[in-house]
């Protein structure tokens, strides 16, 4: 889906990369995902005419190669704002998702619901979508437990840790046993996500 509403509307993601370094050592901290905020671009919709306006068919949005030349600015039709090309914020993962609207960002998940709309998406696909999307949000708020916190938890509960940061055969055996019986077990799944994600599951 994220391939699509890139493709669809020319969505531009890219960030100094000491940006994209920031983000990762961020990304390895405890509970990042619902805690902490990441540097992300605000405008990654296209600006200009040269976007949507140009000879390439409707279903790919791509810049004409004129924007591509070593001096786009000499094209009127095009715009190249090189100052403000990297208009960045920090964000936490939920309002990266579903938007901000005290700053305008619109976010990912309305692009989403707006591209499957232009496609004629059926009801049940649009259904099934939203019940992943909103799964990834509630974990994105810390509703649900991620996958790192789900396996930290039971570590830290097992009575044979001793805290010391090993991991012994007996705890991830259990661990393992603990993992596979979610992904089997649908009362099991009801617990641990809350009821908010009806996953396919082994009979």
């Amino acid at each position: 889906m994220i391939n699509n509403i890139v493709a669809h509307f020319d969505l531009d993601f890219l960030m100094p990369i000491s940006k994209i370094d920031e983000n990762m050592e961020r990304a390895h901290m405890i509970d990042a995902a619902s805690e902490l905020k990441f540097w992300f671009k605000m405008n990654i919709l296209p600006t200009g005419k040269c976007y949507k306006y140009n000879i390439l068919e409707e279903s790919d949005y791509t810049l004409s190669n004129k924007c591509h030349l070593s001096d786009p600015s000499q094209y009127k039709e095009c715009t190249y704002d090189e100052k403000n090309h990297y208009i960045l914020e920090e964000l936490y993962i939920h309002e990266i998702l579903e938007g901000k609207e005290s700053i305008k960002f619109k976010g990912i998940y309305p692009l989403i619901e707006e591209y499957m709309e232009n496609r004629k998406y059926e009801k049940e696909v649009v259904e099934e979508v939203r019940t992943y999307l909103n799964f990834l949000l509630m974990r994105a708020k810390g509703q649900i437990k991620t996958g790192a916190r789900i396996i930290r938890d039971f570590v830290m509960s097992h009575p044979d840790y001793k805290y010391d940061s090993i991991i012994t055969n007996k705890i991830a055996f259990d661990l393992v046993s603990y993992i596979m019986n979610i992904n089997l077990n649908k009362e099991e799944q009801e617990k641990v996500f809350n009821n908010a994600f009806k996953a396919k599951f082994i009979d």
